[in-house]
């Protein structure tokens, strides 16, 4: 997702936007809600409201889920059929309703309901797998304590080049390395730096990728492809490494703010508002504007009134009489 709108259409759409209420005050994934299919008929006793609410629970490729259970106001619980549906019968409830939507092997969903709506479909998004580990074996010479010596002087060697900016004896070094321990994962992901130094993006990416294979919950490896696979528009993968690196310690600056704005898109607000609090303002574009969205989607409405504020106070709109929707000679003197 790239957020390349023109500043003054964004500033003029936000204030614009009505209260959201798409998710709740933990910042879980958004519902998908469907528009009435067909006109329901309900009774309203004492500003109370009584209906029965039909939900159509899906994966995201729109598959039909058995066995979710769909829970309303922590007080109505029912479990969906084959066809992944349940209908809840409401009494004496006052909108907007808290749903909370659940199944094994799934993110939970927690969004609200109004009562313009008396059916609604909610899709919900896997949790990530695992990665798998392939079975390996490694050669009796790789585990003799001249060779392991040997590799480790040459990654010693190659770390101080880095330091130094020497990049190419850097490599030169690592490949040295790798020909003599071709399972370290350490000596592939700093190849893959010093590849990278040196402008060759394609072969980086094939080293950040086999140290992620060797090794998929070291925060390098995992934080590094991260990082190329933003620049190559391959967001999800980007998401799940960089929130896998991040968890285990990767600290750069660069994926913790694209892990925010994926955060951000996918509707997880606390976690995108953990990450752009740990950065400062220089450190990310529009951090300011990036927090009143996730404070507003938490419903800390104060909060994201403030950080819109400072967002204008750094980045000030020039709005000329165009921008207002008013001709010349008619602009407020």
């Amino acid at each position: 997702m790239r957020f390349t709108n023109p500043r003054a259409f964004i500033l003029l759409s936000l204030l614009c936007l009505p209260p959201t209420m798409s998710t709740d005050a933990r910042g879980q994934q958004p519902a998908s809600v469907s528009p009435p299919l067909y006109s329901r008929t309900r009774q309203l006793r004492d500003g109370f409201l009584n209906q029965t609410i039909l939900f159509f629970i899906r994966d995201i490729n729109g598959r039909p889920l058995y066995g979710a259970t769909v829970m309303v106001n922590d007080l109505y619980a029912e479990t969906t059929d084959r066809a992944g549906t349940v209908r809840i019968a409401i009494s004496n409830a006052s909108f907007p309703l808290q749903v909370e939507v659940s199944a094994p092997g799934y993110h939970t969903v927690r969004t609200y309901q109004d009562d313009t709506h008396n059916i609604a479909e909610v899709k919900l998004e896997p949790l990530a797998s695992e990665p798998v580990r392939p079975e390996r074996t490694v050669a009796i010479g790789e585990l003799s304590r001249d060779t392991q010596v040997s590799a480790a002087r040459f990654q010693h060697e190659a770390v101080k080049a880095l330091e130094k900016g020497d990049n190419s004896r850097a490599q030169e070094l690592l490949s040295k390395a790798l020909q003599l321990s071709p399972s370290s994962a350490t000596a592939y992901n700093n190849l893959g730096v010093a590849l990278l130094r040196q402008g060759k993006p394609g072969k980086a990416l094939i080293c950040f990728e086999k140290a992620v294979d060797l090794a998929p919950y070291d925060a390098s490896p995992s934080g590094n492809l991260g990082l190329l696979r933003w620049h190559q528009g391959r967001y999800d993968e980007c998401y799940a490494l960089l929130d896998r690196a991040v968890s285990v310690g990767f600290t750069s600056s660069a994926a913790r703010n694209y892990l925010a704005i994926l955060a951000l898109q996918k509707g997880r607000y606390e976690q995108a508002l953990q990450q752009l609090s740990s950065l400062k303002p220089e450190q990310c574009a529009g951090r300011d504007l990036y927090l009143y969205l996730c404070l507003r989607g938490l419903g800390s409405d104060q909060e994201a009134s403030k950080a819109f504020q400072r967002y204008l106070s750094q980045n000030p709109v020039q709005l000329n009489d165009y921008d207002l929707g008013l001709p010349r000679d008619s602009a407020p003197r």
